[in-house]
């Protein structure tokens, strides 16, 4: 359930543990749980319910009553049967492992529902899971062949959470390879009772816990992970997601172009980033933020970072790999550069990245003082060092290994020479075997955000009359949508129009809107007239207004069918040097989201694009302030920025609208921002 806590400490730290399933047959679901869990040392009792024959190992019992936790391994036409007796009896908590449900179709659906029915206040996890493992109480109450070998405990700051058993499986294998500790496994299965929200709030509660994994397929509680974000940042912990379908976009029939654009993973993108989640592109990723866990770091936006090398290439492919992060290798001030010469005459550079040459002398404390140099100098923010012939010098750089834990600045460890010593003295989140595993890494420390503040909004009463123009419209095209955004208070060019071609020149004389201008016929059924050559621009004067128009009126003549509600309007024209697009789209999942990308006739080509949520939050607006100044190369103003996009949102929210577009918007060089374009769509979310 969204908004609380549900209590699942009989689903996680049960005292008696019923299997229901059980056969002697190796190979059966309820047999190898047994095993599995025995295997692991769980300090409960196990027991069989009504075992099909004589369980080996542990007692067979005729009823449910007093057991904390059941796993049931029935066919799914007896799991509602199951379900409800033990909900009757009183149990604690049930793991369904039995598929057979929703994900068969619309019968396993009916089916998943009367058992959600039966089990009312119980927590279920599953159906169609592969289980959990809880380390505090080494219950392994899962099938997995690395689990069931490994004579180890279960211990760690990593709690990982999928949707997938198979890929969960892999994930906690990983998270073994690379020495990191994990304390929970969740197969979530078809979420009908507990879902991802419900699982990782109650285990960011466990105090081992300092990050959530989770794999993520599809999103079934936009709510209940929003609050799992928030609970992490409230607890000063992580959640770390991997999201398949990263290259899947809705088809939908839209009018605006940003709802063209926008995809599901976009959105998705958008939601995370709001609350704080930390999204990766791959399960190796995944591994190295789970690995940097340990090891927190704060970092400013466009961090400063020193490279020491014993190679120039390793120093190259660093700074070409970090780039795009915003990150820098600046050259070094003087002092430090002579600082660096004091330590060996014969460094290769000191420039930035610092080369140590051959004939550097590979000692704890002739390198100790090049790293305690960088760790001291104020121009930058973290140190990273890259060693390639590692395996000649292993104790020498085991002996740092206590150094660059002490570090005032953050400062990593690249080394290709194997292993340093072992995975229990290696210190966690520091070491890398490669400059590409350290860039996994580095791309998903939590950066410093410029701060942008929302500016507050009067009741709109000065607008209202504006609005009420409206009323019974479905489409508000260029003539009606700039002036409302114009009355929120967004730069926004003079304009007029004419229901005929023939009447332009005398509007915008009538008008007095000065010149140059931009003329563009504006209907409801030409949503995108630019590509259809109905957008003139760079019209001088009267005459070539009225050529222009002209022109413009035999295209209309000229398209498959007439326009309804045609007008051509004469827009003052506006001069920047970048442009870009901001718009809304109600999707059904995520609701109301705002995206910024590409502007003008690159809005639908591929590219930069961020989306944040309404109602917008700082962080998220930072986000798409920070895509744009990106994209555009110029310094877009905070307060213009900001004041854009909550008029934006506030205009999407008031009239209820589907689709918003406002494209180009226009930045000029002190950071200002115009929007030249626009177009709303009203009325039920499209699908």
């Amino acid at each position: 359930m969204a908004g609380t806590t549900r209590d699942l400490g009989r689903l996680f730290s049960p005292q008696r543990v019923g299997i229901l399933g059980y056969s002697s047959k190796p190979g059966r679901w309820g047999r190898r749980l047994v095993d599995t869990v025995l295997g692991g040392g769980f300090a409960g009792e196990l027991v069989a319910v009504r075992p099909h024959s004589k369980p080996m190992g542990i007692a067979g019992v005729p009823t449910m009553a007093g057991l904390d936790l059941l796993a049931i391994a029935v066919p799914a036409a007896d799991v509602r049967a199951a379900v409800a007796e033990a909900r009757a009896a009183g149990v604690g908590a049930a793991v369904i492992i039995s598929a057979g449900f929703a994900e068969t179709g619309a019968g396993g659906r009916e089916l998943q529902a009367r058992v959600v029915e039966a089990a009312g206040p119980m927590p279920v996890l599953g159906p169609n899971c592969l289980g959990l493992v809880s380390g505090p109480e080494q219950l392994r109450l899962t099938v997995n062949s690395r689990l069931e070998r490994r004579t180890g405990g279960i211990d760690g700051p990593i709690a990982v959470i999928s949707q997938s058993g198979a890929v969960g499986h892999l994930l906690v294998d990983a998270l073994d390879k690379r020495g990191v500790g994990w304390s929970y496994f969740v197969s979530t299965g078809n979420e009908a009772n507990l879902g991802l929200g419900d699982i990782g709030r109650y285990l960011l509660q466990q105090g081992q816990v300092q990050a959530v994994a989770l794999y993520v397929e599809s999103l079934r509680d936009v709510t209940g992970y929003r609050e799992l974000g928030r609970a992490a940042a409230q607890l000063g912990k992580r959640v770390i997601v991997l999201k398949t379908g990263v290259s899947e976009s809705s088809q939908r029939a839209a009018l605006s172009h940003t709802a063209s654009v926008a995809g599901d993973f976009l959105l998705f993108e958008g939601i995370s980033d709001d609350e704080g989640i930390v999204l990766v592109r791959d399960e190796e990723e995944l591994v190295e933020a789970a690995y940097a866990t340990a090891h927190p770091v704060n970092l400013p936006t466009n961090p400063r970072l020193g490279v020491v090398t014993v190679s120039g290439g390793m120093g190259a492919l660093l700074a070409d790999q970090v780039a795009d992060t915003g990150a820098t290798v600046p050259e070094l001030s003087g002092d430090v550069q002579r600082r660096l010469r004091s330590v060996h005459q014969n460094l290769a550079s000191v420039n930035n990245p610092v080369d140590l040459a051959g004939t550097f002398p590979v000692t704890e404390e002739s390198i100790g003082a090049v790293l305690g140099i960088l760790d001291e100098a104020t121009e930058l923010d973290a140190v990273v060092f890259c060693y390639a012939h590692g395996e000649q010098h292993r104790d020498t750089f085991a002996g740092l290994l206590p150094w660059l834990a002490a570090a005032r600045k953050p400062t990593w460890f690249i080394w290709a020479g194997g292993d340093i010593t072992t995975a229990e003295r290696r210190p966690t989140g520091l070491v890398f075997d490669s400059v590409p595993q350290f860039v996994r890494m580095f791309r998903r420390i939590p950066i410093h955000r410029d701060t942008v503040v929302l500016p507050r909004r009067n009741d709109g009463g000065s607008v209202s009359a504006t609005f009420e123009d409206i009323n019974g419209m479905h489409v508000l095209t260029e003539r009606h949508a700039g002036p409302l955004l114009r009355s929120l208070g967004v730069r926004y060019p003079e304009m007029t129009s004419a229901s005929r071609a023939d009447d332009v020149v005398a509007a915008i004389e009538g008008a007095a809107v000065p010149g140059p201008w931009v003329l563009k016929a504006d209907s409801p059924d030409l949503p995108h007239r630019a590509k259809l050559g109905l957008v003139e621009l760079g019209i001088e004067s009267p005459d070539q207004m009225r050529e222009a128009a002209i022109r413009m009126a035999k295209v209309v003549e000229d398209l498959d069918r007439t326009p309804g509600a045609l007008t051509y309007v004469a827009q003052r024209a506006v001069v920047g040097v970048a442009e870009f697009s901001i718009g809304m789209i109600d999707d059904p999942i995520f609701g109301r989201m705002l995206l910024a990308g590409p502007g003008g006739k690159d809005v639908e080509r591929e590219g930069h694009r961020a989306a944040c949520s309404i109602p917008l939050t700082p962080r998220g607006v930072a986000r798409l302030r920070e895509l744009v100044v990106r994209s555009t190369g110029v310094d877009v103003g905070r307060d213009a920025f900001a004041g854009l996009a909550t008029a934006v949102s506030e205009l999407a929210v008031r009239l209820g609208a589907t689709e918003l577009d406002v494209n180009p918007v226009l930045v000029a060089a002190d950071g200002t921002l115009t929007a030249v374009d626009s177009l709303v769509v009203l009325g039920p979310r499209r699908t």
